[in-house]
């Protein structure tokens, strides 16, 4: 699934989960998947690993949830769910974040600006 069908499932979705590391890793790689932009750029509600990289990305918890153990995914994606509003309110916010500070353009003038290409 791509384009505007992937469009639609994320912003559809009451929560799209977002499991990046399996509990099971003795040391899980902290890192940031494409999802935790597209699924807010959507409009889409999304709960993900939680990674230190996050935070310098995003307001947790206000712009996007994270957890960290399989008893808080399944606390919170229980919690999201019946809880509609402030669903909506951190997915609303997560877009504006998103489209704000981290589309393409955004990625591309950073790229430019270290490779010091004059466009």
């Amino acid at each position: 699934v791509y384009g505007e069908e992937l469009v639609q499932i994320y912003s559809n979705a009451a929560v799209v989960i977002d499991i990046h590391f399996l509990f099971s890793t003795p040391v899980p790689v902290p890192n940031v998947t494409l999802r935790v932009f597209e699924v807010p750029a959507a409009g889409g509600f999304v709960l993900t690993n939680f990674s230190p990289q996050l935070a310098t990305l995003f307001n947790v918890d206000e712009e996007i949830v994270t957890y960290a153990s399989a008893d808080e995914l399944r606390e919170k994606a229980g919690f999201y769910r019946t809880h509609p509003a402030e669903r909506k309110r951190i997915a609303e916010k997560g877009r504006e974040r998103v489209l704000r500070d981290h589309t393409f353009g955004h990625r591309l003038e950073t790229i430019f600006r270290i490779a010091n290409v004059k466009r």
